[in-house]
């Protein structure tokens, strides 16, 4: 449960957009790890929105946190 004005913060590997990670994917040559998942905030706030708001915070260009409220 989350208190009215509490936040949930998740901070990983993440991506504003698919775009951003595409281009991330391509600079990175053979380091790019394909088995692993990366988060893309664009598409988890489309699924999450009617019950909660989001917010990115960027943290590098690979990087940031994802801040969830009621």
């Amino acid at each position: 449960m989350l208190n009215p004005k509490g936040s949930i913060l998740i901070g990983d590997v993440a991506f504003r957009t698919r775009e951003e990670l595409l281009l991330c994917k391509d600079s990175s040559g053979n380091s790019w790890d394909d088995d692993e998942h990366y988060c893309v905030f664009s598409e988890i706030q489309e699924q999450l929105a009617p019950i909660c708001k989001l917010t990115f915070h960027e943290i590098s260009f690979c990087a940031g946190i994802i801040e969830i409220q009621k």
